[in-house]
């Protein structure tokens, strides 16, 4: 095969080496080791950024050559050969691995996450690594082959929840000493926990971090990033973060009410894994370092995690968890006016909690507490979700580990469409003792 330009794709001196070629036939075939899959996956950012193509030699002796064009698919986080085909292109041959778009297990793809143990990144705030800072918009997880075909949501995903949970954004207090829900003390309470994580030993998160789109389409948050890395190690990755409220994603580019678009240069994660939810919001991570082929500091890449609502930033997993929490929270009102004594806080568990059984993670932990008599009580809502696969919903536990954290009760997708009947069985299940 060849790596041939766009304007005169015909084979020339630029052949892919032999070892690079075996990669890339062995990645096809899913039977590439870590480092088969690395060199395969340099090769598809070697292409993109020369914005190359690749030619295939299955039919030279008739002096054709097939083309392809390197491309990532978004959703399912794998690299493929986008087949350019058309009157005046060729097909590849009828016995040619390449002929199929799709690799059988794609390249650079995480294994499904449900199996997967979903713990909190511990250090630094730290998403960017000096080896590949200037390549982070054409990888899909990490700089690491190992990295990309594990079943771990990636980091930036990561890096969101742990901002979400060290802020306390996954829970709700008992509504009887709860504020009105606010974007403002959303906000407050996420700039607040940037304060209190490092990106650098002795460089707050803060420091280098953008609640609103104007601070990166006037390049403030630029400078404030640059000035920070006149101050780390000559290898340390230049990083730096912008964390928004999105009220609709198209395509790339993050949408917002009274700001211009932001377009992400390279992925963008919805909730790390599954299908988009049916709308937004979204608390959106946004990781801006230096992109070569911008010759300057931009959106690598992001995760849009979907939320409740605009002034309260709980994650869920998609529309049908948004609206069995919006059930949860009529339950906890109704509950609140006819038995003022009883307390219920809601938390949504954004990393695994270990139990003898092995690791759990439910929808929703509910806490009742009775005023009268003391009383503490658990509670499990559980949503049996078909549209969330993978990220958030993901059940790296089976029921037997659910049920050391609290009674649980299961609610069925098909039960939504009726959210007053959704609300009383909730508000029964919570309020019996």
């Amino acid at each position: 095969m060849w790596l041939v330009r766009r304007s005169d794709p015909r084979p020339g001196a630029q052949s892919i080496s032999v070892s690079e070629a075996a990669a890339l036939r062995a990645a096809y075939e899913g039977s590439a080791d870590s480092d088969q899959t690395e060199s395969a996956l340099a090769l598809f950012r070697k292409a993109r950024d020369g914005g190359l193509w690749l030619a295939c030699g299955c039919r030279a002796d008739e002096g054709v050559y097939p083309l392809s064009s390197p491309a990532y698919l978004t959703t399912a986080g794998t690299y493929y050969l986008r087949r350019l085909t058309g009157e005046a292109r060729p097909n590849h041959a009828e016995g040619c691995l390449f002929r199929f778009e799709r690799p059988q297990r794609g390249i650079g793809v995480s294994a499904p996450m449900r199996s997967a143990v979903v713990t909190a990144p511990s250090g630094l705030f730290s998403v960017l690594t000096p080896e590949y800072g200037s390549h982070v918009a054409g990888q899909p997880r990490s700089c690491s082959a190992a990295a990309k075909i594990s079943p771990a949501p990636p980091r930036l995903a990561r890096q969101l929840w742990r901002l979400m949970a060290m802020a306390r954004l996954n829970r709700l207090g008992p509504v009887q000493r709860s504020p009105k829900p606010s974007i403002k003390l959303e906000f407050a309470s996420l700039r607040e926990t940037a304060e209190r994580v490092d990106v650098y030993p002795g460089t707050a998160l803060a420091r280098v971090l953008a609640t609103h789109p104007g601070d990166y389409h006037s390049k403030r948050l630029f400078a404030r990033i640059r000035a920070a890395k006149k101050q780390w190690k000559e290898e340390a990755p230049l990083q730096g973060f912008l964390l928004l409220y999105a009220h609709d994603i198209k395509g790339k580019s993050l949408l917002f009410d009274g700001a211009d678009p932001i377009e992400i240069e390279g992925e963008l994660l919805r909730g790390a894994a599954g299908p988009p939810p049916a709308r937004g919001p979204y608390l959106v991570l946004a990781v801006v370092g230096d992109h070569g082929a911008l010759r300057g500091l931009a959106a690598l890449r992001a995760c849009a995690q979907p939320v409740y609502s605009g002034g309260q930033f709980v994650a869920v997993a998609g529309e049908t968890e948004r609206r069995v929490l919006k059930a949860i929270n009529s339950a906890r009102w109704s509950l609140a006016r006819s038995r003022p004594a009883l307390e219920i806080s809601v938390e949504k568990p954004l990393f695994d909690i270990d139990t003898p059984d092995g690791p759990a993670r439910p929808d929703f932990i509910v806490d009742v507490v009775d005023g009268e008599t003391g009383e503490i009580r658990t509670r499990i809502v559980d949503v049996m979700d078909a549209e969330a696969r993978g990220g958030l919903a993901a059940k790296s536990g089976a029921h037997a580990a659910i049920a050391h954290l609290g009674e649980a009760m299961t609610v069925d997708p098909s039960e939504i469409e009726d959210a007053s009947r959704l609300a009383r069985r909730v508000g029964d299940f919570l309020g019996r003792a």
